[in-house]
């Protein structure tokens, strides 16, 4: 992800600013929020797509920007300009792609007398040694 922020990005000023004409005035408008947060990221975020990585920034008039942008490439796909409890709602999703909710431990494993395919899962891959059994 530092290849984004020291490398030149790409984008279509047009499209963007016609994809979302309630957020943004004319290219010039998308313009000054991608510049914004290029000039001073404050937060990154986990993407579904680990190819695209997110970054926002806090804006005047109490809004958030938020960019996607592609990481090989370094095309901006996707620009927004939101309330501020925008940022919140990314910091509960990126906390929760980050940790992820654990499998409930309700199965046997295959290969050890042991409860839940995590500590299936944990053992399969672990350099520790094995349980023998019994």
């Amino acid at each position: 992800m530092s290849g984004v922020l020291n490398d030149e990005w790409v984008v279509n000023l047009k499209a963007m600013a016609k994809k979302h004409p309630e957020m943004f005035k004319s290219e010039a408008d998308v313009f000054r929020v991608i510049k914004e947060i290029k000039n001073n990221p404050t937060h990154f975020f986990k993407n579904y797509d680990d190819k695209v990585t997110l970054i926002a920034k806090p804006l005047k008039d109490d809004k958030v920007g938020n960019i996607a942008i592609k990481k090989d490439s370094g095309k901006i796909i996707h620009i927004n300009k939101t309330k501020n409890k925008d940022l919140e709602r990314l910091n509960r999703r990126n906390k929760k792609m980050l940790t992820g909710t654990p499998t409930p431990a309700t199965t046997k494993g295959k290969n050890a007398n042991v409860e839940g395919d995590l500590l299936q899962h944990s053992l399969k891959n672990s350099t520790q040694a094995k349980p023998k059994k019994t």
